[in-house]
């Protein structure tokens, strides 16, 4: 009996691992800690919202296991993803889409201090749900634009939150559901997500407030890794990556959207590689701090900009960049066609020693990009140094003024009508000032 026994479970392993003998949905994770989606979603769900079902798979993982999608299947999410520590996602052209907005008109003043709103519909809100009024076009509760209330109860004609309201609000004004379609629970160190498509639903979200709330992937802790992805029609921002060291995002595509693709916050060695950046920052307006295709928020160090291709950008490729916050920054080789400006940075506020530095801007093609622009704004605190080196430059102006170590050496400057092949001429240098 005993001998049975033994032999049966060396059949099981036999077809484990020829890929039969597979657990149900209900059961252990292989042992690989290999989850595959499409069984946990093979149960039934409250369509069209599959988040529930995909957490389970997620945590079924755990931290360190790998998710795979199914190739090509859309999923909608109405709540956000939490991913765990060192898991590896495979999306294999899976698409997580955003479910179309959850939004209701307040039809009574609600004051501050008040923990419910009454509202014109409570139709497809629930508890747990994270939302915020909006006065106006872009006012979300509170001082800043940060705050979401959890819900706690829904009634006939009110939702109710966990806390108080920070601000007055009118007849008229909104209440929406706000959420980042996946994100970080806390420290994820060791992420890596491969091959997935996120598509924000702009379309279906369109008018109402975006932010930094509603982006389609945020991430923090080191060691992250985004490769072969797509950001589609993005809510807010794309993808922010934040207190991310050593980190990349190599051969994406960011197409479309209300705010920047990537947006950077307090990272520390991070590398934007070999990406493609089209359409975006359409209503920056809305989503807030969104000055670029890539925007630079505060504390950002050792940041890799090279090989990109950028077009048709309603502000620039790269910034803001306040470098009183952020330095030692590179931006090379990239292609840039069809943009407000190329790079923006500026010095304003008081420099923070640790993080201020020096910028590179080198061996890029620019055609109709607006301006490269890197100013000081302080008269007496200069840019520590700029370097502007062999850029081939067509239709797109020069400007930089108060920088302490001034570099400009090789670069090529073109009329708009020499843009389509290099001049035979020799390079120009800028006649910058200092």
């Amino acid at each position: 009996m005993k001998h049975r026994c033994w032999f049966g479970l060396a059949v099981c392993g036999l077809l484990l691992w020829l890929g039969g003998c597979r657990p149900g949905p209900g059961g252990p994770a292989a042992s690989a800690g290999v989850v595959e989606v499409a069984r946990w979603l093979a149960r039934p769900y409250e369509a069209p919202c599959a988040e529930a079902r995909l957490q389970e798979a997620i945590d079924r993982a755990g931290p360190g296991g790998t998710v795979l999608f199914e190739p090509g299947e859309t999923y909608t999410l109405c709540a956000p993803l939490q991913l765990h520590p060192r898991q590896r996602w495979l999306g294999r052209g899976a698409v997580l889409l955003r479910a179309d907005a959850v939004a209701a008109r307040l039809v009574a003043p609600a004051w501050t201090g008040a923990t419910a709103v009454e509202v014109d519909s409570t139709a497809g809100f629930s508890p747990g749900m994270l939302v915020s009024p909006v006065a106006g076009p872009r006012q979300l509760d509170g001082e800043g634009p940060h705050r979401l209330h959890a819900v706690l109860a829904v009634e006939a004609g009110r939702v109710r939150f966990v806390g108080p309201l920070g601000r007055d609000y009118r007849p008229g004004d909104r209440l929406i559901r706000l959420f980042p379609l996946v994100r970080s629970g806390g420290p994820s160190p060791g992420v890596e997500i491969r091959g997935l498509v996120f598509d924000g639903n702009l379309r279906g979200n369109g008018g109402y407030f975006a932010w930094q709330r509603s982006q389609s992937l945020m991430l923090s802790s080191h060691g992250v890794s985004v490769r072969g992805c797509q950001f589609r029609d993005s809510w807010g921002d794309a993808l922010q990556l934040h207190s991310v060291v050593d980190g990349e995002v190599l051969g994406c595509r960011f197409e479309g959207g209300a705010g920047a693709g990537i947006h950077l916050s307090a990272v520390d060695g991070v590398r934007v590689e070999g990406n493609s950046f089209q359409g975006l920052n359409r209503q920056a307006e809305l989503a807030g701090h969104s000055e670029g295709a890539i925007t630079f928020s505060a504390r950002n160090r050792r940041v890799v900009i090279r090989g990109n291709r950028f077009e048709d950008l309603a502000e620039s490729a790269v910034g803001s960049v306040n470098l009183a916050w952020n330095g030692d920054i590179e931006v090379s080789a990239n292609q840039v066609r069809g943009a407000r400006r190329f790079v923006w940075a500026r010095l304003k506020g008081k420099p923070w020693a640790e993080f201020s530095g020096r910028v590179v801007v080198r061996a890029n093609r620019v055609e109709a990009a607006g301006e490269t622009r890197v100013v000081s704004e302080e008269e007496a605190q200069p840019i520590p140094s700029f370097e502007l080196e062999a850029n081939r430059l067509c239709a797109s102006r020069l400007e930089a003024s108060g920088v302490a170590e001034l570099l400009a050496e090789a670069n090529l400057l073109l009329e708009a009508g020499a843009c389509a092949e290099p001049s035979g001429e020799g390079p120009v240098v800028a006649s910058l000032p200092r």
